[in-house]
Protein backbone atom coordinates (compact mmCIF):
# COMPACT_ATOMS: atom_id res chain seq x y z
CA UNK A 1 0.00 0.00 0.00
CA UNK A 2 1.02 3.63 -0.16
CA UNK A 3 2.93 5.26 2.67
CA UNK A 4 1.54 8.67 1.72
CA UNK A 5 -0.65 10.57 4.16
CA UNK A 6 -2.95 11.18 1.15
CA UNK A 7 -2.68 7.98 -0.93
CA UNK A 8 -3.45 8.13 -4.65
CA UNK A 9 -3.28 5.94 -7.74
CA UNK A 10 0.25 4.87 -8.71
CA UNK A 11 1.99 5.83 -5.45
CA UNK A 12 4.19 2.76 -6.01
CA UNK A 13 4.87 0.44 -8.98
CA UNK A 14 3.65 -3.20 -8.69
CA UNK A 15 4.52 -6.68 -7.38
CA UNK A 16 6.11 -9.25 -9.70
CA UNK A 17 5.64 -12.94 -8.80
CA UNK A 18 7.61 -15.81 -10.33
CA UNK A 19 6.48 -19.40 -10.67
CA UNK A 20 5.92 -21.08 -7.30
CA UNK A 21 4.83 -17.87 -5.54
CA UNK A 22 1.69 -17.70 -3.39
CA UNK A 23 -0.06 -14.50 -2.27
CA UNK A 24 -3.00 -14.95 0.08
CA UNK A 25 -5.02 -12.77 2.48
CA UNK A 26 -3.29 -9.50 1.54
CA UNK A 27 -4.45 -5.97 0.73
CA UNK A 28 -2.93 -4.43 -2.41
CA UNK A 29 -3.85 -0.79 -3.07
CA UNK A 30 -2.71 2.50 -4.65
CA UNK A 31 -0.18 0.91 -7.00
CA UNK A 32 0.38 1.77 -10.65
CA UNK A 33 -0.25 -1.96 -11.13
CA UNK A 34 -1.16 -4.66 -8.64
CA UNK A 35 0.42 -8.07 -9.22
CA UNK A 36 2.02 -9.66 -12.27
CA UNK A 37 1.65 -13.43 -11.81
CA UNK A 38 4.16 -15.09 -14.14
CA UNK A 39 3.95 -18.88 -14.34
CA UNK A 40 2.50 -21.31 -11.81
CA UNK A 41 1.42 -18.75 -9.20
CA UNK A 42 -1.50 -18.70 -6.74
CA UNK A 43 -3.26 -15.39 -5.99
CA UNK A 44 -6.10 -16.09 -3.60
CA UNK A 45 -8.33 -14.42 -0.97
CA UNK A 46 -6.84 -10.92 -1.43
CA UNK A 47 -8.32 -7.44 -1.64
CA UNK A 48 -7.22 -5.18 -4.51
CA UNK A 49 -8.45 -1.60 -4.68
CA UNK A 50 -7.55 1.76 -6.18
CA UNK A 51 -5.04 0.35 -8.66
CA UNK A 52 -4.39 2.63 -11.64
CA UNK A 53 -3.66 -0.02 -14.29
CA UNK A 54 -4.68 -3.67 -13.69
CA UNK A 55 -5.08 -5.45 -10.33
CA UNK A 56 -3.79 -8.84 -11.56
CA UNK A 57 -1.98 -9.58 -14.82
CA UNK A 58 -1.40 -13.27 -15.51
CA UNK A 59 1.09 -14.92 -17.83
CA UNK A 60 1.35 -18.68 -17.95
CA UNK A 61 -0.95 -20.81 -15.82
CA UNK A 62 -1.63 -19.14 -12.49
CA UNK A 63 -4.66 -19.70 -10.29
CA UNK A 64 -6.53 -16.50 -9.39
CA UNK A 65 -9.40 -17.21 -7.06
CA UNK A 66 -11.56 -15.69 -4.30
CA UNK A 67 -10.18 -12.13 -4.64
CA UNK A 68 -12.14 -8.89 -4.19
CA UNK A 69 -11.15 -6.28 -6.75
CA UNK A 70 -12.54 -2.75 -6.98
CA UNK A 71 -11.82 0.62 -8.54
CA UNK A 72 -9.05 -0.39 -10.92
CA UNK A 73 -8.52 1.94 -13.87
CA UNK A 74 -7.75 -0.38 -16.76
CA UNK A 75 -9.14 -3.61 -15.39
CA UNK A 76 -9.53 -6.22 -12.72
CA UNK A 77 -7.78 -9.27 -14.21
CA UNK A 78 -5.97 -9.69 -17.54
CA UNK A 79 -4.44 -12.86 -18.99
CA UNK A 80 -1.60 -12.78 -21.54
CA UNK A 81 1.00 -15.09 -23.07
CA UNK A 82 0.84 -17.52 -25.97
CA UNK A 83 -0.64 -20.81 -24.82
CA UNK A 84 -1.40 -19.55 -21.29
CA UNK A 85 -4.08 -21.46 -19.35
CA UNK A 86 -4.90 -19.49 -16.20
CA UNK A 87 -7.75 -20.43 -13.88
CA UNK A 88 -9.77 -17.35 -12.90
CA UNK A 89 -12.62 -18.26 -10.56
CA UNK A 90 -14.83 -17.03 -7.73
CA UNK A 91 -13.57 -13.43 -7.82
CA UNK A 92 -15.68 -10.31 -7.28
CA UNK A 93 -14.70 -7.44 -9.58
CA UNK A 94 -16.45 -4.08 -9.46
CA UNK A 95 -16.16 -0.41 -10.42
CA UNK A 96 -13.37 -0.90 -12.99
CA UNK A 97 -13.08 -0.17 -16.70
CA UNK A 98 -12.94 -3.88 -17.58
CA UNK A 99 -13.68 -6.87 -15.40
CA UNK A 100 -11.67 -9.66 -17.06
CA UNK A 101 -9.64 -9.32 -20.26
CA UNK A 102 -8.00 -12.10 -22.27
CA UNK A 103 -4.98 -11.30 -24.50
CA UNK A 104 -5.22 -9.87 -27.99
CA UNK A 105 -4.03 -12.44 -30.58
CA UNK A 106 -2.12 -14.28 -27.86
CA UNK A 107 -3.77 -17.70 -27.98
CA UNK A 108 -4.72 -17.61 -24.29
CA UNK A 109 -7.08 -20.39 -23.15
CA UNK A 110 -8.27 -19.64 -19.60
CA UNK A 111 -10.94 -21.17 -17.44
CA UNK A 112 -13.12 -18.27 -16.26
CA UNK A 113 -15.92 -19.40 -14.00
CA UNK A 114 -18.16 -18.32 -11.15
CA UNK A 115 -16.90 -14.72 -11.04
CA UNK A 116 -19.18 -11.82 -10.12
CA UNK A 117 -18.67 -8.64 -12.16
CA UNK A 118 -20.56 -5.57 -10.97
CA UNK A 119 -20.67 -2.08 -12.54
CA UNK A 120 -17.61 -2.40 -14.78
CA UNK A 121 -17.67 -0.66 -18.16
CA UNK A 122 -16.77 -3.96 -19.86
CA UNK A 123 -17.61 -7.36 -18.35
CA UNK A 124 -15.38 -9.98 -20.03
CA UNK A 125 -13.45 -9.38 -23.24
CA UNK A 126 -11.72 -12.01 -25.29
CA UNK A 127 -9.06 -11.10 -27.85
CA UNK A 128 -9.03 -12.72 -31.28
CA UNK A 129 -7.06 -15.96 -31.35
CA UNK A 130 -7.90 -16.76 -27.73
CA UNK A 131 -10.52 -19.14 -26.34
CA UNK A 132 -11.01 -21.28 -23.27
CA UNK A 133 -13.95 -22.01 -21.01
CA UNK A 134 -16.20 -19.21 -19.76
CA UNK A 135 -19.13 -20.33 -17.62
CA UNK A 136 -21.22 -19.48 -14.59
CA UNK A 137 -20.15 -15.83 -14.35
CA UNK A 138 -22.56 -13.11 -13.22
CA UNK A 139 -22.23 -9.79 -15.05
CA UNK A 140 -24.32 -6.83 -13.97
CA UNK A 141 -23.68 -3.23 -14.94
CA UNK A 142 -26.80 -1.13 -14.60
CA UNK A 143 -24.67 1.96 -13.94
CA UNK A 144 -21.26 1.18 -15.43
CA UNK A 145 -18.14 2.22 -13.58
CA UNK A 146 -18.94 5.08 -11.18
CA UNK A 147 -15.93 7.36 -11.75
CA UNK A 148 -12.79 8.12 -13.74
CA UNK A 149 -9.38 6.86 -12.55
CA UNK A 150 -6.31 9.03 -12.21
CA UNK A 151 -4.71 11.31 -12.90
CA UNK A 152 -1.34 9.62 -13.28
CA UNK A 153 1.32 11.57 -15.21
CA UNK A 154 -1.46 13.59 -16.81
CA UNK A 155 -3.42 10.53 -17.94
CA UNK A 156 -6.97 9.73 -16.81
CA UNK A 157 -8.98 6.60 -17.57
CA UNK A 158 -12.46 7.77 -18.39
CA UNK A 159 -15.42 5.77 -17.11
CA UNK A 160 -17.86 4.65 -19.77
CA UNK A 161 -15.08 4.78 -22.37
CA UNK A 162 -15.92 4.02 -26.02
CA UNK A 163 -16.07 0.31 -26.71
CA UNK A 164 -15.01 0.33 -30.35
CA UNK A 165 -12.12 -2.09 -29.71
CA UNK A 166 -14.08 -4.60 -27.63
CA UNK A 167 -16.97 -6.99 -27.89
CA UNK A 168 -18.77 -8.37 -24.84
CA UNK A 169 -18.64 -12.18 -24.44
Amino acid sequence: TSDSSKPNYADWEQIYLRSGSIVEYSIVEYGRGGIIADGDVTVSHNTFRNIFWVAIVTRGSPTVTHNEISSCGHGGIEAWGKGATPVISNNVIKYSRAGIGIGFKDGVFPTIENNTLIDNDIGIWLGSGSGGTIRGNSISAPNGAPSDWGPFQGFIYKARAPRDRYEEV
